[in-house]
């Protein structure tokens, strides 16, 4: 099996579990099999090969991995006190020191919103406003300025949107993510991807 993949997949069954009916032993073996890609330092070890690597976004190296992988397990309502959440998140505090990539920074700040780890969330979305595109109303994040991939800004702007609306936003919240959601749906093309 593949990480990322495996990852992505157990993510959309259980989304999708409340629509359709996934059995959940599925569910509980990929999460399982995940578990055991945990390596000692927390962060888990990327597996398996990828025929199209242009579906896992901007998911590159250990630390985005392990932030991805993290995610799926926290919007599944894995606690964070779980020993293998607290493992990961442990792996992920390690490389705040680093933020130097936009994309790993704006999953990073989704994780540690799941996970509610104020300090952190604010000290990633602090990093990220100051990296933030502003263009007449519109607020949207590149992984560099030259960037082509419009839909990796995407994907950076909706994990900054996610960080922003999933952890009691303020006022103030809920305006700064409507300039992101304006960008977003600028972006949006005739057949709605």
């Amino acid at each position: 099996g593949n990480t990322w993949l495996t990852a992505f997949v157990v993510r959309s069954f259980a989304k999708a579990q409340s629509f359709v009916f996934i059995d959940p032993r599925k569910i509980e073996e990929s999460k399982s099999w995940l578990q055991h890609k945990q390596q000692e330092n927390g962060c888990f070890e990327k597996s398996g090969k990828l025929f199209n690597n242009r579906m896992k976004g901007g998911v590159s190296d250990e630390v985005t991995l392990s932030a991805y992988v993290t995610a799926a397990f926290l919007e599944m309502n894995t606690s964070q006190h779980d020993p293998v959440m607290n493992k990961s998140l442990a792996c992920l505090k390690e490389s705040l020191s680093d933020l130097s990539n936009t994309y790993t920074t704006a999953l990073l700040a989704y994780v540690f919103t799941l996970a509610g780890d104020v300090e952190a969330r604010a000290h990633l979305l602090q990093h990220l406003d100051t990296v933030a595109v502003r263009e007449g109303g519109f607020l949207y994040w590149s992984q560099t300025a030259a960037e082509t991939s419009a839909s990796l800004s995407v994907e950076i702007s909706s994990y900054v949107l996610l960080a922003k609306l999933s952890a009691s936003p303020t006022a103030e919240d809920l305006g700064y993510a409507s300039g992101i959601i304006r960008w977003l749906t600028g972006q949006q093309n005739y057949y709605g991807g």
